[in-house]
């Protein structure tokens, strides 16, 4: 299997651009699906997974532009939230490649899709915590007066 460096590091640009877009650039494209932030990014973050398993890990990294979009859209209200939400991504980008390049190998018969199901459930079970302990942890926007800490 291919190293999953440039997946990652294409995710990253790619969430940043769109998060950078939908604040500095094009405030209209500011995204929310008017949810808590938990479930926001539990959604996002499933569907950077298995949407990355559906382009068989090849282009999978684009699907982080939208997250980009829809999650770090938030970040002139919840920075740190905008900043770890990347965490649950990056997770869904990794196992959605994965799920994506055996599904590949299986068509063409070299491994089966269905010997590493336990491997994708656990990559679905990795992103369903960590986008719930994200969302409670930072989706709440804390006030902290900017004189106290001068």
């Amino acid at each position: 299997m291919a190293s999953k460096a440039p997946a990652i590091a294409l995710g990253i640009i790619f969430y940043v651009l769109g998060a950078a877009g939908a604040n500095v650039f094009f405030p209209e494209l500011k995204i929310s699906l008017m949810l808590s932030p938990t479930i926001e990014l539990l959604i996002v973050a499933l569907g950077v997974f298995f949407l990355s398993a559906l382009f068989y890990g090849r282009t999978g990294f684009i699907t982080m532009l939208f997250a980009g979009i829809i999650i770090g859209g938030h970040f002139q209200e919840l920075p740190v939230y905008a900043l770890t939400a990347l965490m649950p991504l990056l997770f869904g980008l990794i196992g959605g490649t994965n799920m994506g390049e055996t599904a590949k190998l299986d068509l063409k018969g070299k491994k089966n899709f269905f010997e590493e199901t336990e491997a994708h459930l656990a990559y679905i079970l990795v992103i369903i915590v960590t986008s719930i302990l994200v969302g409670f942890l930072f989706g709440v926007q804390t006030e902290i007066p900017f004189q106290e800490l001068l």
